[in-house]
């Protein structure tokens, strides 16, 4: 996720949009064996030549799939710059992930 930010924010363009694709596909097949809609989502969004990205979007489809690949917001943190977090960006938490998985099933 930290390539799409710098992605979205138009630094350094293509090698960011190189590197998040790169990022991307490595984790596409784990992403896709909790979740095939998520995966594409995040395929659509990152893949190469796919433009502008959504950063909350692709953060919160990610997030989505934690609980199935057994992943807490605590592992991953969020994405700080310089002496706070980046918009937008800051560390979810597990909690919050397990009430939103569980007013969807709702």
């Amino acid at each position: 996720v930290r390539e799409m930010d710098e992605f979205s924010s138009n630094l350094e363009r293509e090698k960011a949009q190189a590197f998040g694709a790169t990022y991307a596909a490595a984790t596409l097949p784990y992403i896709h064996a909790c979740n095939e809609g998520a995966a594409n989502v995040i395929y659509e969004s990152m893949r190469y030549g796919s433009g502008k990205p959504s950063f909350s979007q692709v953060k919160s489809t990610v997030e989505s799939v934690y609980q199935c690949m057994n992943i807490q917001c605590e592992d991953v943190g969020g994405l700080w710059v310089q002496d706070s977090y980046a918009e937008g960006a800051q560390p979810c938490t597990t909690s919050s992930l397990s009430k939103t998985s569980n007013e969807k099933d709702a």
